[in-house]
């Protein structure tokens, strides 16, 4: 027997107060763990490479972005937590 469970927006997600770390991925509340050192430790270094890169060609600005998760088909994956952002 499977069971479904209602899909939400993130108005109701609101609603339901402090749940805990989690996301709302596709209507449904996915609960999140924080990342580690690991994860940690690689985010920084691809920020300070992208830091280093972008004094020399001024072609934008580094963020922190904060942890994130990526899908490609059935396939899950954590992003790292940096982005570039190129000058308009």
């Amino acid at each position: 027997m499977s069971t479904t469970s209602k899909l939400i927006n993130g108005e109701e997600l609101l609603a339901m107060g402090d749940i805990g770390r989690c996301e709302l991925i596709y209507g449904e509340v996915v609960k999140i763990s924080p990342s580690g050192f690991e994860h940690s430790e690689i985010t920084a270094s691809l920020g300070e490479l992208l830091r280093v890169w972008n004094r020399r060609h001024a072609h934008g600005a580094v963020l922190e972005k904060g942890k994130g998760e990526g899908e490609r088909g059935h396939s899950r994956f954590l992003l790292a937590g940096v982005t570039f952002r190129p000058l308009l």
